[in-house]
């Protein structure tokens, strides 16, 4: 996952523009959730909420690639899973107390447990549509990453001692089959990076040009081995990071519809 990802981005650009027309409208003062651009707010930051947690869960029980790739369905997930929550926290005029300040704290919690899922979601292998790979599938991919290796080591021999060290290094720092090998892994990556390109230097001084397309075998094969290492666990943590994700989505909107009720009887009945 890159540093910032084209979902966060666009919900970063489109945050802004609102940022930037909501502060000129507030120019006279903060609009109040009561008022005709509050309730705007609220009504389209919950329904964009309504979207991201319904439309998506209906995609992935969809067969098949015709309604669209589920990567790109995540990502939409994603990107007005973030910006519906900042309209509602607009509409709130930043008053978080009473009932409403129970769905902003829900809110955030559900936002939270989102930003888990999608760091733990890539720990996953999967194919080009976004489905999880099996572990046959899986073991089949390092097949051919090793085969690739093998190939190259067979046409550039004057790499073959830093490509068996890098091989059995690697077989020593892939990460086990734990939560934190899955929670770490980024930072697991970052030192077998490091390590290696230190390793490609010492190739390229040498006069081996294709150094760097080594470098990217070797990084392909170990991601692979220690995503089929950490499998059992980065599934049983995206599965808990899910059931957290949707029980509080489940509760947040049982009583933003309360609240809601509560904000129409008074608009109606309390004049």
């Amino acid at each position: 996952m890159s540093a910032i990802s084209v979902e966060l981005r666009i919900a970063l650009v489109t945050g802004f523009v609102v940022t930037v027309l909501y502060l000129t409208i507030a120019q006279n003062g903060v609009p109040g959730s009561s008022s005709l651009t509050g309730q705007g707010l609220g009504i389209i930051g919950f329904l964009l909420m309504l979207g991201a947690e319904f439309l998506y869960s209906w995609r992935k029980q969809q067969k098949g690639s015709g309604r669209g790739k589920l990567r790109t369905w995540l990502q939409a997930h994603i990107v007005i899973g973030l910006i519906g929550p900042y309209l509602v926290l607009l509409h709130s005029a930043w008053r978080l107390n009473g009932l409403a300040g129970v769905v902003m704290l829900l809110t955030f919690l559900m936002v939270a447990s989102g930003f888990l899922l999608s760091y733990i979601y890539p720990a996953l292998p999967r194919n080009v549509e976004g489905a999880e790979l099996s572990l046959p599938e899986i073991e089949t991919q390092i097949k051919e990453a090793h085969a690739k290796l093998q190939f190259w080591t067979a046409e550039h021999p004057e790499a073959v001692a830093v490509l068996g060290q890098r091989l059995e290094t690697l077989m020593e720092t892939a990460p086990g089959g734990d939560a934190m090998s899955v929670l770490g892994r980024t930072f697991l990556r970052w030192g077998y990076q490091r390590q290696l390109r230190q390793d490609l230097q010492g190739l390229q001084n040498a006069g081996v040009e294709q150094a760097g397309e080594l470098g990217l075998l070797l990084d392909r094969h170990y991601l692979l081995e220690t995503q089929t290492h950490s499998l059992a666990a980065a599934r049983k943590l995206l599965g808990q990071a899910r059931t957290l994700h949707i029980t509080t989505g489940v509760v947040l909107f049982a009583l933003a519809f309360v609240h809601i009720g509560v904000a129409l009887y008074y608009a109606i009945f309390a004049h």
